[in-house]
């Protein structure tokens, strides 16, 4: 699995989602807490990394967003979100 993280800038945050969904239709997009962060998961065997450097350059040029990051999740990333998740279910945590 890959993140992909996004601070917004100009644009507004559905604005940003469709840009990523244009490129990434496999993504998903993340809650996040902060209002002007946006994070996706997408399958790693989808992601074409320069396609989306290549978008991701072009929209910090028009300064829809201000910076990103792409990253592999570890697996205790991975474990604490299945965990997190199975909370959520059992209404443990919010």
């Amino acid at each position: 699995m890959v993140v992909v993280g996004l601070k917004v800038g100009g644009a507004s945050k559905a604005k940003v989602g469709k840009i990523i969904k244009f490129v990434l239709p496999e993504a998903e997009n993340e809650e996040y807490s902060k209002p002007d962060e946006m994070s996706f998961k997408v399958p790693a065997q989808s992601m074409k990394f320069s396609k989306i450097f290549e978008v991701l350059e072009e929209a910090k040029a028009h300064r829809e967003i201000e910076e990103f990051s792409i990253y592999l999740t570890s697996l205790e990333q991975i474990f604490v979100r299945i965990v997190k998740d199975h909370l959520k279910v059992k209404n443990i945590v919010e």
